[in-house]
């Protein structure tokens, strides 16, 4: 089997936009895809002290998250490449690049909003984040078509 494309999800168009995409560049070199959820446990700060959710309420985020990645692969099957689950706790770009390391990604792709240049300097995006410290190449999926000015 050859190496794994790693494709980054949120539940947004963009991201399932950008799955489409690996499933589809997939299906043409042979190559299976990881679909990676990063989520994170919230935790709040107040002056008295943190709120930390329980063990019980963590199981409960990690469940909620894995059924929805199951559900985008069960909506993609249909299309014969081989797709994993892979579900991880952290900060979504440092993820998707450490994931893409561990198994030796062909490739990393992530979605894209699209958003203007200026928002993205002063917010930061994931995909931006990634573009930067992704040691794989890495292919960015807009939301919406953009069309060429040729």
């Amino acid at each position: 089997m050859s190496k794994p494309i790693v494709c980054g999800v949120d539940f947004t168009d963009a991201s399932e936009r950008a799955l489409d995409e690996a499933v589809d560049l997939a299906a043409r070199l042979g190559a299976p895809v990881d679909v990676l959820h990063v989520y994170s446990v919230p935790t709040w700060v107040l002056p008295e002290g943190a709120v930390i959710p329980s063990a019980e309420d963590a199981a409960r985020i990690a469940q909620h998250a894995q059924e929805l990645v199951d559900a985008l692969i069960r909506a993609r099957t249909a299309r014969g490449v081989p797709l994993r689950s892979v579900l991880k706790s952290g900060a979504p770009w440092e993820e998707l690049c450490r994931h893409g390391e561990e198994v030796d990604a062909l490739l990393v792709v992530v979605g894209t909003h699209s958003r203007g240049i200026l928002r993205r300097a002063l917010l930061g995006s994931v995909a931006s984040k990634v573009i930067r410290i992704c040691t794989r190449p890495v292919l960015t999926v807009p939301t919406r078509r953009v069309e060429s000015r040729g």
